[in-house]
């Protein structure tokens, strides 16, 4: 929540927090990502916290960083369709909010 804004990735900033992690002898079993939330004091739109699930765990690196680099690219598309529908376009399935895309 509070590091500094120097990396180049989304992935590089998760993967500070699991070496971070490590360093305390813990381990980053799930990773969830949220839509951008609105910077308009009077919205009442409700935050979508955990649009996807990546396990960390389970998944391998390469396409934990495959399915973050997709979400970087579709999340603005995705935050329109739902502040326009409420609700998520059709290809956002399961599959796609598990990270396997």
């Amino acid at each position: 929540m509070y590091k500094p804004l120097r990396y180049g990735s989304l992935f590089a900033l998760i993967q500070e927090f699991d070496k971070s992690y490590k360093g305390y002898y813990h381990r980053l079993i799930d990773v969830n990502l949220g839509l951008p939330f609105s910077h308009n004091h009077v919205s009442e739109s409700p935050l979508q916290w955990k649009l996807m699930r990546l396990s960390f765990e389970t998944d391998k690196e390469s396409d934990c960083l495959d399915a973050i680099t997709r979400y970087c690219k579709d999340c603005l598309v995705i935050i329109s369709y739902y502040e326009a529908t409420g609700g998520y376009p059709q290809w956002c399935d399961e599959t796609y909010r598990s990270g396997h895309i």
